[in-house]
């Protein structure tokens, strides 16, 4: 008879465990500042009450010494009244350190997560591209491959290639504008052109992807921006959509205007997600559900940076769905360029 083959159970991840053992940190600390406070508010009201009731004794001592009742109640008075103030100030001091000794721990507590699910993406995103860099490079080294099999494997240098520079591209451009040190060069640019040549940029992913591409895009539409910058918002807005949109993503991608501003928008018919968690999807490290299918690639940049360069060029970001599994649309607006193309009437909704 044989004996049966245990499954091995996946345990959490290395994020998951290190967020654990941060939260049961974060607990602790949270109990003993707890009882520290407590402890000093205590000391605080035994102060108050030990004075009040001093006061009363050295009103009745005075008294008792010949001293006018008026003039010692006046002397109590003024007593309570310091005591009061003391421990009232004493006790303002005491919670506006907790409240900052708080504000300081949740910020070190989303550091760490943010820093534990950036390392993690790097291992994970960086090290796929490199095993198929490796065995590429491998392949052409045998050299036992015909023509059209070294011209795949090339290509799939070239896109892993290509896969690696944008992630590169993207810590470094996080970096900068994490710092203020992005330099631009903003001039007037065909928004329509511009969404092209990203489109022309992503023609092999496209079509490895299996997408298909619905373009509704309104020429003459000009505003002013940095090229570089541009192209790297809308690059990352377009690989949020593949990433998300489901096998052979089905993409709509419009370039409208809507008054004075310019649209870019893309709509998949993918993953979805919650309507309360669109504002959050733009934050820096959000993968979405990707926090919990490490299969997906990305380090949580992307939608950020969008939000990020759109911002410095006087726009804003926004993003919709109705509900997991019902498609999401992500946009941005610019403004127009002064004179530049007038409303069309005739151009597709």
């Amino acid at each position: 008879m044989t004996a049966p083959v245990a499954t091995p159970v996946a345990g959490p991840s290395p994020i998951a465990r290190a967020d654990d053992v941060r939260a049961r940190r974060f607990r602790r600390a949270r109990l003993v500042l707890f009882g520290v406070v407590t402890l000093c508010l205590a000391q605080i009201g035994w102060w108050i009450y030990f004075q009040v009731r001093e006061s009363g004794r050295d009103r009745a001592n005075a008294i008792a010494l010949g001293d006018a009742p008026a003039h010692a109640d006046a002397v109590r008075a003024s007593r309570v009244r310091m005591a009061v103030a003391e421990g009232g100030f004493l006790a303002a001091a005491v919670i506006g350190g907790v409240v900052l000794i708080w504000w300081l721990m949740q910020r070190e507590l989303k550091r760490e997560h943010e820093q534990n699910q950036l390392l993690g993406a790097f291992g994970h995103d960086f090290r796929s591209p490199l095993t198929a860099i490796r065995l590429a490079a491998q392949t052409l080294e045998l050299d036992r491959s015909d023509a059209a099999e070294r011209a795949a494997t090339i290509r799939s240098l070239l896109q892993n290639a290509r896969r690696l520079e944008e992630l590169v591209e993207n810590v470094l451009a996080a970096a900068r504008l994490h710092a203020g040190r992005i330099t631009m060069a903003p001039q007037p640019v065909d928004l329509a052109a511009e969404v092209e040549l990203a489109l022309a940029a992503r023609d092999g992913l496209l079509a490895q992807r299996g997408a298909t591409l619905v373009r509704r895009l309104t020429g003459g539409l000009v505003v002013i921006a940095d090229p570089v910058l541009l192209q790297s918002a809308l690059g990352n807005l377009l690989d949020n959509a593949l990433k998300y949109g489901g096998d052979a993503p089905h993409l709509t991608l419009r370039v409208e205007r809507e008054g004075d501003r310019a649209l870019v928008a893309v709509t998949d018919r993918g993953a979805g997600f919650e309507p309360s968690h669109a504002l959050h999807l733009f934050d820096r490290f959000q993968r979405g559900d990707a926090e919990r299918d490490r299969s997906r690639p990305g380090l949580g940049l992307g939608l950020w940076l969008v939000r990020e360069i759109v911002a410095l060029h006087g726009g804003t970001v926004a993003a919709h769905s109705s509900g997991p599994g019902t498609g999401a649309t992500f946009s941005f607006v610019l403004p127009l360029e002064d004179g530049a193309a007038p409303p069309s009437h005739g151009g597709a909704p």
